[in-house]
């Protein structure tokens, strides 16, 4: 059985004992063959945002990993931004080293917003973290 569904509708279809049950994907489509394929085209509700780091940078379906290891990035430069401020600070001080990182904290995050492609946000996030 052939059925048209149009890209927007993003839902997938099951046959179970000959009754045709929909089940939603957010991520696969029928094409106008019957053929079940990746979705390469997104519609994001911009009711409340006109846009987030996800939709810039596409962080759906096969790629949600990327958002969750931009995350890791950042805890493990605050790990060894924790690790290293200490022997930092005794040399230039405490207010130096506080004010180099407030500054770094700063100048990343601007950066961050600015990034035109995944690896730059993630390299600016772990500079981030190093520096929070």
């Amino acid at each position: 059985m052939l059925i048209d569904v149009h890209w927007l509708t993003l839902c997938s279809m099951v046959q179970t004992h000959g009754n045709l049950i929909w089940k939603f994907s957010k991520c696969e489509i029928f094409n106008s063959e019957g053929n079940k394929t990746e979705c390469d085209r997104w519609v994001y509700d911009e009711t409340e945002r006109k846009s987030t780091v996800v939709t810039d940078l596409n962080l759906v379906c096969g790629n949600t990993f990327k958002a969750t290891a931009s995350s890791s990035m950042f805890m493990f430069g605050n790990l060894a931004g924790s690790m290293l401020s200490g022997i930092i600070s005794d040399f230039l001080g405490r207010r130096k080293t506080l004010l180099i990182g407030i500054t770094g904290s700063a100048v990343t995050s601007i950066a961050m917003s600015f990034a035109p492609e995944y690896y730059s946000f993630t390299i600016l996030r772990f500079f981030c973290g190093y520096s929070a």
